[in-house]
């Protein structure tokens, strides 16, 4: 049993040069490589794509306590002390990110104006820019890679706190919540592992230009 999370930098830098295609291509031969030397069912992947913050999405987020929550995005402020432990708390109210544009305003040269949809929000607005959890499907991911888009500054320290919580035993209730309410596959009970299984192997994968 493997266990993978692959944490992607997205960020407005990995638009030139071609970083975002060479990435692209990179994630995808690795899945490749690691889905077709595997049993059915053995390999889940969650993919965190992280800019100036990481988007968990409508439902992962959820399953998480949060204070003064919205849903016109979906990132969290994490504090100093979240950043040694690998854990995500069940029981703590998360600070939930705000939905703001700091780099545009009616006046400069992105034409934007007041009741618009903000044109550079910090928190990513677009389901297709955020975490895809614990998935077994080759071909999905494949997909949900090829269509990741370049914005924003590089929070490398918020992907690394998700893509390690997302391989930490503590997220099992997590996962069990969600194939009860149909937002998982039945094949990822028991998932995260335990560290310390014979079983089950954990692969943190960070692609990045620094």
């Amino acid at each position: 049993n493997v266990e993978i999370s692959m944490v992607l930098d997205v960020s407005g830098s990995m638009g030139s040069q071609s970083r975002l295609t060479n990435l692209k291509s990179a994630a995808r031969d690795f899945l490749d490589t690691v889905y077709d030397a595997a049993e059915p069912g053995a390999v889940s992947t969650s993919i965190i794509p992280f800019s100036e913050q990481v988007s968990a999405g409508p439902k992962l987020l959820s399953y998480l306590q949060r204070a003064d929550s919205h849903e016109t995005s979906h990132c969290l402020n994490f504090k100093a002390s979240d950043f040694e432990t690998t854990t995500l708390s069940l029981t703590e109210d998360y600070e939930q990110t705000l939905t703001f544009d700091p780099w545009t305003d009616e006046r400069n040269t992105y034409g934007y104006a007041i009741g618009e949809d903000l044109p550079n929000p910090t928190c990513p607005t677009d389901t297709s820019q955020s975490i895809m959890t614990w998935s077994t499907n080759k071909a999905a991911l494949k997909t949900f890679v090829q269509g990741l888009d370049d914005d924003g500054n590089t929070s490398t320290d918020i992907g690394l706190k998700w893509g390690a919580a997302l391989l930490d035993p503590s997220a099992q209730t997590i996962v069990t919540d969600m194939i009860a309410n149909g937002d998982l596959s039945n094949d990822m009970e028991g998932r995260p592992f335990i560290y310390n299984s014979s079983e089950a192997m954990k692969i943190l994968v960070v692609m990045t230009d620094g």
